[in-house]
Protein backbone atom coordinates (compact mmCIF):
# COMPACT_ATOMS: atom_id res chain seq x y z
CA UNK A 1 0.00 0.00 0.00
CA UNK A 2 1.36 3.13 -1.12
CA UNK A 3 2.44 5.60 1.41
CA UNK A 4 1.35 9.30 1.51
CA UNK A 5 4.12 10.91 2.60
CA UNK A 6 6.22 8.81 -0.06
CA UNK A 7 4.65 9.22 -3.58
CA UNK A 8 6.02 7.17 -5.97
CA UNK A 9 4.23 9.02 -9.11
CA UNK A 10 3.31 12.55 -10.05
CA UNK A 11 0.30 12.56 -12.65
CA UNK A 12 -0.43 15.46 -14.76
CA UNK A 13 -4.21 15.17 -15.53
CA UNK A 14 -4.71 16.95 -18.90
CA UNK A 15 -8.79 17.47 -19.20
CA UNK A 16 -10.52 19.43 -21.61
CA UNK A 17 -12.50 22.50 -20.78
CA UNK A 18 -12.89 25.95 -21.75
CA UNK A 19 -10.47 27.46 -24.64
CA UNK A 20 -8.68 23.62 -24.48
CA UNK A 21 -10.11 20.61 -26.40
CA UNK A 22 -8.93 17.07 -26.48
CA UNK A 23 -6.46 18.13 -29.45
CA UNK A 24 -5.15 21.11 -27.10
CA UNK A 25 -4.31 18.73 -23.86
CA UNK A 26 -2.57 15.97 -27.05
CA UNK A 27 -0.23 19.18 -27.77
CA UNK A 28 0.24 19.96 -24.45
CA UNK A 29 0.88 15.95 -23.11
CA UNK A 30 3.31 15.77 -26.32
CA UNK A 31 5.37 19.11 -24.88
CA UNK A 32 5.35 17.69 -21.47
CA UNK A 33 6.80 14.56 -22.18
CA UNK A 34 9.63 15.82 -24.34
CA UNK A 35 10.50 18.99 -21.29
CA UNK A 36 10.30 15.75 -19.03
CA UNK A 37 12.81 13.23 -21.83
CA UNK A 38 15.20 16.45 -21.56
CA UNK A 39 15.08 16.23 -18.07
CA UNK A 40 16.17 12.35 -18.40
CA UNK A 41 12.39 11.50 -16.79
CA UNK A 42 10.47 8.66 -18.20
CA UNK A 43 6.76 9.71 -18.55
CA UNK A 44 3.52 7.27 -19.48
CA UNK A 45 0.01 8.58 -21.15
CA UNK A 46 -2.87 6.79 -20.30
CA UNK A 47 -6.10 8.08 -21.46
CA UNK A 48 -8.71 9.58 -18.49
CA UNK A 49 -12.37 9.15 -18.41
CA UNK A 50 -13.96 9.66 -21.80
CA UNK A 51 -11.81 12.51 -23.66
CA UNK A 52 -8.51 14.08 -20.30
CA UNK A 53 -5.09 12.47 -20.75
CA UNK A 54 -2.77 11.52 -18.08
CA UNK A 55 0.64 11.98 -18.06
CA UNK A 56 2.75 9.40 -15.13
CA UNK A 57 5.95 10.33 -14.29
CA UNK A 58 7.47 7.51 -11.56
CA UNK A 59 9.10 9.08 -8.52
CA UNK A 60 10.62 6.02 -6.86
CA UNK A 61 11.39 7.92 -3.92
CA UNK A 62 11.74 11.51 -2.86
CA UNK A 63 14.98 12.50 -4.30
CA UNK A 64 14.61 11.24 -7.95
CA UNK A 65 14.24 14.28 -9.11
CA UNK A 66 17.61 15.22 -7.72
CA UNK A 67 18.84 12.10 -8.62
CA UNK A 68 17.95 12.71 -12.11
CA UNK A 69 18.99 16.05 -12.87
CA UNK A 70 22.60 14.49 -11.48
CA UNK A 71 22.63 11.74 -14.09
CA UNK A 72 21.16 14.05 -16.76
CA UNK A 73 24.40 16.53 -15.67
CA UNK A 74 26.92 13.50 -15.25
CA UNK A 75 25.46 11.96 -18.96
CA UNK A 76 26.20 15.32 -20.40
CA UNK A 77 29.73 16.13 -19.13
CA UNK A 78 30.35 11.98 -20.11
CA UNK A 79 28.98 12.62 -23.92
CA UNK A 80 31.31 16.53 -23.95
CA UNK A 81 34.03 14.32 -22.76
CA UNK A 82 33.57 11.34 -25.51
CA UNK A 83 33.51 14.46 -27.96
CA UNK A 84 36.38 15.53 -26.81
CA UNK A 85 38.28 12.23 -26.96
CA UNK A 86 36.95 11.51 -30.03
CA UNK A 87 38.25 15.34 -31.69
CA UNK A 88 41.86 14.48 -29.89
CA UNK A 89 41.84 10.66 -31.57
CA UNK A 90 40.74 12.69 -35.10
CA UNK A 91 43.81 14.76 -34.58
CA UNK A 92 46.07 11.91 -33.30
CA UNK A 93 45.25 9.92 -36.61
CA UNK A 94 45.73 12.97 -39.03
CA UNK A 95 48.89 13.15 -37.71
CA UNK A 96 49.97 9.82 -37.05
CA UNK A 97 48.73 9.93 -41.37
CA UNK A 98 50.92 13.05 -42.05
CA UNK A 99 53.70 11.64 -40.72
CA UNK A 100 53.77 8.62 -42.14
CA UNK A 101 53.22 10.04 -45.78
CA UNK A 102 56.35 12.48 -44.82
CA UNK A 103 57.99 9.35 -44.08
CA UNK A 104 57.11 6.95 -46.94
CA UNK A 105 58.30 10.67 -49.53
CA UNK A 106 61.95 11.18 -47.52
CA UNK A 107 62.45 7.49 -47.96
CA UNK A 108 61.39 7.48 -51.37
CA UNK A 109 63.79 10.29 -52.08
CA UNK A 110 67.03 8.37 -50.30
CA UNK A 111 65.88 5.21 -52.61
CA UNK A 112 66.25 7.77 -55.76
CA UNK A 113 69.30 8.97 -54.16
CA UNK A 114 70.94 5.53 -53.27
CA UNK A 115 70.28 4.25 -56.65
CA UNK A 116 72.26 7.53 -58.28
CA UNK A 117 75.06 6.95 -55.65
CA UNK A 118 75.03 3.05 -56.86
CA UNK A 119 75.55 3.97 -60.44
CA UNK A 120 78.18 6.80 -59.06
CA UNK A 121 79.83 3.64 -57.63
CA UNK A 122 79.72 1.27 -59.81
CA UNK A 123 81.12 4.08 -62.65
CA UNK A 124 84.17 4.99 -59.87
CA UNK A 125 84.88 1.08 -59.99
CA UNK A 126 85.06 0.40 -62.96
CA UNK A 127 87.55 3.29 -64.30
CA UNK A 128 89.37 2.34 -61.00
CA UNK A 129 89.35 -1.26 -62.55
CA UNK A 130 90.35 -0.31 -65.76
CA UNK A 131 93.03 2.03 -64.16
CA UNK A 132 94.52 -1.01 -61.64
CA UNK A 133 94.31 -3.14 -64.72
CA UNK A 134 96.94 -0.86 -66.63
CA UNK A 135 98.83 -0.51 -63.84
CA UNK A 136 98.17 3.27 -63.16
CA UNK A 137 96.74 2.60 -59.78
CA UNK A 138 97.61 0.83 -56.76
CA UNK A 139 95.96 -2.05 -54.77
CA UNK A 140 94.55 -0.15 -52.12
CA UNK A 141 92.80 2.46 -54.40
CA UNK A 142 91.43 -0.86 -55.80
CA UNK A 143 90.26 -2.14 -52.90
CA UNK A 144 88.70 1.09 -51.60
CA UNK A 145 86.88 1.24 -54.82
CA UNK A 146 85.39 -1.86 -54.42
CA UNK A 147 84.50 -0.85 -50.71
CA UNK A 148 82.78 2.16 -51.84
CA UNK A 149 80.82 -0.19 -54.75
CA UNK A 150 79.50 -2.89 -52.45
CA UNK A 151 78.73 -0.33 -49.78
CA UNK A 152 76.63 1.51 -52.19
CA UNK A 153 75.00 -1.55 -52.98
CA UNK A 154 74.74 -2.07 -49.54
CA UNK A 155 72.68 1.37 -49.04
CA UNK A 156 70.40 0.62 -52.28
CA UNK A 157 69.00 -2.45 -50.67
CA UNK A 158 68.64 -0.98 -47.34
CA UNK A 159 67.06 2.26 -48.87
CA UNK A 160 64.54 -0.17 -50.43
CA UNK A 161 63.42 -1.85 -47.59
CA UNK A 162 63.01 1.00 -45.65
CA UNK A 163 60.93 2.10 -48.27
CA UNK A 164 58.90 -0.92 -49.01
CA UNK A 165 58.73 -0.63 -44.57
CA UNK A 166 57.20 2.85 -44.82
CA UNK A 167 54.93 1.73 -47.36
CA UNK A 168 53.48 -0.62 -45.39
CA UNK A 169 53.29 2.17 -42.06
CA UNK A 170 51.54 4.29 -44.35
CA UNK A 171 49.05 2.17 -45.54
CA UNK A 172 48.48 1.17 -42.01
CA UNK A 173 47.96 4.71 -41.08
CA UNK A 174 45.61 5.24 -43.75
CA UNK A 175 43.94 2.18 -42.89
CA UNK A 176 44.58 0.44 -46.36
CA UNK A 177 46.49 -2.39 -45.07
CA UNK A 178 45.79 -5.98 -45.77
CA UNK A 179 46.85 -9.42 -44.57
CA UNK A 180 47.64 -10.55 -47.34
CA UNK A 181 49.99 -7.47 -47.99
CA UNK A 182 52.32 -8.82 -45.59
CA UNK A 183 53.12 -12.56 -46.60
Amino acid sequence: MPKIERPTWVVFDLDPGEGADVLTCARVAVMLRELLKQLTLESFVKVSGSKGLQLYVPIFGGNQLLQNRTTFVQQKVNYKNTQLISSGLEIQVKSDVLRAYQNFKLYKKTFAVSIDQLKAADIAFGFEKERYDLGITSFVDYIQANKTLVQAQTDRAQAEYRLLFQKVLLDYAIGTLKPEDLE
